[in-house]
């Protein structure tokens, strides 16, 4: 029994350590580069999105993670964060609203990027390994 307990505490331990690839998981198994290679800022694209009126999802990067009292100002501006990603990032909702929030954060330090989320993370795992051995 004591050696299922020890078995069961390693195989945890090892899930919930970090990676060390260069790589960052999404919850659904896929892989986008590294997000410490995002520039800092909002690209302008998001800015024109927001500024026409577009909310939608997007990948919100912090210099440190926000604690329970961010996260409660966020909420409070609409900005509903989702699934967290490696490299102090979350994907994130903003509403069409958000603009000056975000650079707020942006001013403050809190906030290091603000985008769209990369391409090779809104497909499958598997239709990607297929394009990338039959691109045509």
């Amino acid at each position: 029994m004591s050696r299922w307990i020890i078995m069961l505490v390693f195989v945890l331990g090892a899930a919930c350590s970090p990676s060390t690839t260069d790589t960052t998981g999404l919850p659904d198994g896929s892989e986008i580069s590294s997000l410490k290679d995002l520039p800092q800022g909002i690209p302008a694209s998001l800015r024109q999105e927001l500024e026409q009126g577009a909310g939608g999802y997007f990948i919100l990067q912090f210099n440190t993670l926000p604690d329970e009292a961010a996260r409660l100002e966020l909420e409070q501006a609409g900005i509903i964060l989702g699934d967290f990603v490696p490299a102090n990032a979350y994907q994130a909702f903003l509403p069409a609203d958000a603009l000056s929030t975000l650079e707020e954060l942006i001013a403050t330090g809190d906030l290091r990027y603000a985008g769209p989320i990369p391409p090779e993370a809104k497909l499958q795992p598997e239709l990607a390994a297929k394009i990338e051995v039959d691109p045509l």
